[in-house]
């Protein structure tokens, strides 16, 4: 009872930083509020969750599917007595672990962030803990400080979901736009509507002119739902081909190298870029790319030959490469593949980045 009657008060005086707390039932949610979770555990030094995390996180899915506006920041949280940089670099991979396993059960990738915090955000200081009288006590706080945390980063998800992809579609639009003029009148417009084909979410963009007896289509694409990459639908062979100007690169090509298959070191955002002897084999094709994971699965939950990201090359407005899903990726502030935003490829020095 002291033991709970003490950590109630160190919460309550550290509420003004800890935020609210919300849970799975509640149906009133402002950005910034938090569902906490202790139950979702991993093994000791590992990636991996274990199996009586699964109740947990099938809790979380269910609260994502009824609340479909949502969007959430995975954070995972240490305590003090496990930090720094490999801490700090293992934390962040244990959040886009749960961020893969919620996308895999069907949850939209563009609602989930993954953050690792390791212990940047205690909600009982060391300075508190320190004054506890008892081991019991002080182990009780550092639990509570190990935490997971699905922070609210928007509540109004389907609203800004549209507006990205008519953003999207007007990209495509402009780079073509010697291909689709008016014609008798009739401006270019489209319609859109979502459906499935070959087990992937898709929005499927029938570009045209909405004539006064119907609308005429001249192009039909896709939008990949999770990637946000764009597809030309192929009528005659009932197939879909990438969008190949979707780069929107324009550094001379010699920085990139030829067509081919490539060993690079992963390079850990955490650790400035720094290396910690994993492989992956980097796959260039034009401006496409895909990277295999080659390491030996003690950083990640991947397993050798598996596909880690696969995307485009583009320029980022900082100068560096990075891997990118669309246009405007070349203009997010947020790079390194930790926020969600896309992973830097260092051609000059073989280097991959990732969290």
């Amino acid at each position: 009872m002291r033991i709970l009657i003490l950590l109630v008060t160190l919460l309550s005086l550290s509420s003004s930083y800890f935020g609210k707390e919300i849970t799975p039932s509640d149906s009133i949610f402002q950005i910034g509020d938090k569902l906490i979770n202790r139950n979702i555990l991993f093994g000791y030094n590992d990636s991996c969750f274990l199996p009586e995390s699964y109740s947990s996180l099938d809790s979380i899915l269910v609260f994502l599917e009824k609340n479909k506006n949502l969007c959430i920041e995975v954070g995972v949280h240490t305590d003090s007595r496990f930090s720094g940089v490999y801490s700090t670099c293992l934390s962040c991979i244990r959040s886009r672990v749960i961020n893969s396993y919620l996308v895999s059960k069907g949850i939209n990738a563009n609602r989930i962030t993954s953050k690792g915090y390791n212990d940047d955000q205690l909600i009982i200081s060391d300075a508190e803990i320190k004054k506890l009288k008892t081991d019991a006590e002080k182990e009780e706080a550092h639990r509570l400080n190990r935490r997971l945390e699905f922070k609210i980063t928007c509540v109004d998800f389907e609203v800004a979901d549209v507006r990205s992809l008519d953003k999207i579609i007007g990209q495509y639009l402009e780079k073509n736009k010697d291909r689709f003029t008016s014609m008798g009148g009739y401006p270019v417009s489209y319609m859109k509507d979502r459906t499935i084909r070959e087990a992937r979410d898709f929005t499927r963009v029938n570009i045209g002119r909405n004539t006064d007896s119907r609308f005429v289509t001249e192009q039909v694409i896709f939008i990949d739902s999770l990637t946000q990459e764009i597809y030309e639908f192929d009528a005659s062979k009932d197939s879909l081909i990438l969008w190949q100007k979707f780069s929107n690169h324009s550094t001379p090509s010699n920085d990139i190298p030829p067509n081919g298959k490539y060993r690079f070191d992963m390079a850990f955002a955490e650790w400035q870029g720094q290396s910690m002897g994993e492989k992956v084999t980097v796959i260039i094709n034009d401006e496409n790319i895909k990277v295999i994971y080659e390491g030996d699965g003690q950083l990640t939950q991947s397993k050798i030959s598996d596909v880690f990201e696969e995307g485009i090359i583009m320029k980022h407005k900082s100068g560096v490469w990075i891997i990118g899903k669309q246009p405007s990726d070349a203009q997010l502030d947020e790079i390194g593949g930790c926020t969600g935003g896309p992973t830097i490829i260092d051609f000059e020095n073989k280097k991959y980045w990732t969290c």
